[in-house]
Order: C-alpha cells, then structure tokens, then sequence
C-alpha cells in the first residue's frame, strides 16, 4: 500500500509539477547516434581532472550516488558526509548543477542513498530513503532504512512538497536499486529490494509513477533478494537483475540472476540463473542497440582465488534474450566500490576503488570494455581516491566523480569532490 499521497493537495501539488513530463512525447535521455557498421570506438587515455565542487564557498564533502543531465548540464546528487570527523547536524541530501549547489527537497535533513533522473529534458524527478528516526545526526553511521520518499522540480526552479512512497519493515539501498525513465512510455520506475511489512522476507519492489500516480508491485520470483538494478531498453525491454537465493536449489544463497518484462512490469519473464553463490553488487547497462550488459562482483571459489567483476552479455532474439560467455576483469586483491555506464558505441566505462596497497587511502582504478577488458589503470596519480561514480553525458563522453586527495595529506586531511573526464569515443576502422 503506497503510503505517499495521503492528501487531495500533495497529489495536486506533485501532478502539477510533473506536468512537463506527463505531455511530453519523448521522455527518453537524449539518445546518441549508433556507430558505425564494422567499426568500433577508440578508448581515450588522456585525462582531465579537477574539483567539481567550489571548495571556497562549501565545507562539503559529498559521496555522489546518482547523476543526469539537464539541458546540457550535469547534475548530481549524493549523501553529505562528516569525513572529517566531526559532528554535522545539517541535511544529509546534496545536489550539484554544473559545480552549483541547488536547494535540496523540502523534509531531507536525514536522507540517504538519493537518485535522481531527468524527463522531458527539465524536470528532475528524485527519491531517497529515510530511518524511523529522522532528527539530526551526529556520526556517518548509517541506520536501518524504511521509508522511501520522492520529489520533483520542474522549470519554476521550486520543489514539490516531499512525498512518502512507502513504509516497510527495510529497505536495502546501500549501492542498491535504480531511478529511470521509461523510453517508450510516459512513466519513471524505481526499483528497490525490500522487507514488505507483515511478511518478514524480502522482494524485489518495482514503484511507477504514471499518469500522476505512484503504483508498486512486488516482482515475482525474487523472493530473499537483497541486491538489485534495472533499466530498460530502447525496444521497451525492462531487465532487473537481482541476487537471492535460487528458488529450485535447496540451501542456496546470493545467485546472480535476472528477469524481464517487456510491457511496463505489468508480468515477467525469461528467469535466468548465471553463477549460484558469491555474487553481490550487481549492474545492469543497455546500449543504444538494446544490448544488456550484466557485471557484478563475483567471490572467489577457491581459498587462493580472487574476487572478480564479472560480465555477460546478452542481445534480444526471437527467443528472447540470448546470452554470452563470462567474461571477467581480475582487479588486484582488495577492490571495493565500483561503478560503470556504457557509451553510444557500446563501449563500458568502469571505475572501482583499489584497495591492494593496504593503509588508509586507496586509488580509483578504471577499465573500459569493448569486446574484451582493457588493463586497469590509476587515474590520478600522487593521489588517494574513493567513492567513484561514473556517467556517460549526451555527448558519449565517460565522466567520473570521485573523492580524493594528496597522498601527502594527513590520515583525517580533507578530501576533494574531483571530476575526471575524456574525449567522447570516436569510431575507428577496424
């Protein structure tokens, strides 16, 4: 039971800011030109870097989660966090134009994990998730989650009074979940795994905002889920890949696997089951050809082996999706967070946090994937990174967000946001 629109007004009041996007005809992310038959894209290696954020104006050090683009500009969101070890008691939910800080959404002094998405090239849709106990806090710990909230602002440059979508018993949105506008529809999903209340298990939940409503629905087959992501392709393919236990295996845990729907959620198909166990932090991509990719983080089997990134591929067929081979980028030991977003020319940009050297800092690596992995690489030289987000703008060109700072810095020094992007990929001849 949606929770969200408990008044005549609320519901008035978030229609009409959703009005842009409820008579627009393409509500799709601007769509970029296909590449070339019998041609691939060239990996760009040079590099630019700097701060994203104006340090002279703002003491905050931001972990993005989440990015757009909007009339051109990039827009992010993230959680406000004490990496300097000291008390904070102001809002947790930052957003970012352009290096510009905006207003963020009334009733966000506890927010955690936020998304954003664009629709109709002006108005930003977001949501986010609350604990039970939304008064200041004091440390960077992060409580139980159980509710989900939304707002969204349109070209008035104002936000919507901030909705509650749902109340459960919790919601798992560390790293989790996904915010997107449909293609061929006017409708934003999201995309959570959840406790729904009253039935102590978890479920992959799917909440569409249509028509001026919120609706969920709980997506069958994912019962025990607790990693998740979505996206939908161009043919109005929905693709949610999750990690439960496999339904058919008796004492089974965290199996990487995958469902589809290609109206809109209304039913599902196509289960597929690709590693049983040790799989977590999954991430579904789609190309502009309507292409899936699937990477997640895969433990090692044996005692001596290594955690790897593990990536398929799969393409839509008569039959219905038809997947490749596994095909594994080996991080040196120790890798945490990672993030990826493919090109216009099916190119994959990822990022993660290299963690082998031990200590207190570690780097941000990055590898790209165009029919195999490229070798992995330090992007910022002399320098400690985390945290890294990537997004690939209207352009085709791979943008990554990160924290860092000098190696020399001091072990509580203050972190940087930094934004390190290259040239959009250009078709070369084979």
């Amino acid at each position: 039971m949606l929770t969200g629109f408990s008044t005549s007004s609320q519901i008035a009041e978030y229609t009409t800011a959703c009005a842009i996007f409820l008579t627009a005809t393409a509500c799709s992310p601007l769509a970029r030109p296909p590449a070339q038959e019998g041609t691939r894209c060239g990996v760009q290696t040079s590099v630019r870097a700097r701060s994203v954020i104006d340090t002279a104006v703002t003491r905050r050090v931001v972990r993005f989660g989440s990015a757009t683009e909007r009339e051109g500009k990039i827009v992010l969101v993230g959680d406000d966090i004490p990496f300097f070890r000291e008390a904070r008691h102001d809002s947790l939910f930052t957003i970012f134009q352009a290096g510009k800080q905006l207003e963020a959404p009334p009733g966000t002094q506890r927010a955690y994990f936020p998304r954003i998405v664009v629709t109709g090239e002006t108005l930003l849709v977001t949501t986010w998730t609350q604990p039970p106990d939304v008064s200041s806090r004091k440390e960077a710990t992060i409580p139980e989650l159980t509710t989900i909230w939304t707002a969204a602002r349109g070209t008035s440059g104002t936000w919507s009074t901030s909705l509650r979508l749902d109340s459960v018993m919790r919601v798992f949105a560390d790293g989790n979940g996904a915010l997107f506008a449909s293609p061929t529809h006017s409708a934003i999903h999201l995309i959570y795994p959840l406790i729904p209340p009253g039935t102590g298990e978890s479920f992959v939940a799917k909440y569409t905002l249509d028509q001026g409503a919120w609706k969920r629905s709980l997506i069958p087959g994912t019962r025990g889920a607790v990693y998740a992501s979505a996206v939908e392709a161009q043919n109005g393919l929905i693709a949610v890949v999750f990690v439960a236990p496999d339904a058919k295996r008796a004492h089974d845990a965290n199996s990487i696997q995958v469902i589809t729907s290609s109206n809109e959620g209304r039913s599902w198909g196509n289960h597929v089951v690709f590693d049983h166990g040790g799989a977590a932090d999954p991430i579904v991509l789609v190309d502009h050809r309507s292409t899936f990719h699937i990477l997640w983080r895969q433990a090692p089997t044996t005692p001596l082996g290594h955690a790897v990134i593990r990536h398929v591929v799969a393409t839509t067929g008569s039959s219905g999706l038809n997947w490749a081979v596994k095909d594994d980028l080996t991080p040196a030991p120790g890798f945490l967070g990672y993030s990826a977003a493919v090109d216009g020319c099916g190119v994959i940009h990822l990022a993660y946090e290299d963690w082998h050297g031990g200590g207190d800092s570690g780097d941000v690596d990055y590898a790209t994937w165009d029919g195999a992995w490229s070798p992995p690489r330090h992007l910022l030289s002399h320098m400690a990174a985390v945290d890294p987000l990537v997004f690939v703008d209207a352009r085709g060109k791979a943008n990554i967000f990160m924290l860092a700072r000098p190696d020399s810095a001091p072990e509580n020094g203050r972190w940087t946001n930094m934004h390190v992007d290259f040239p959009a990929s250009q078709p070369a001849r084979r």
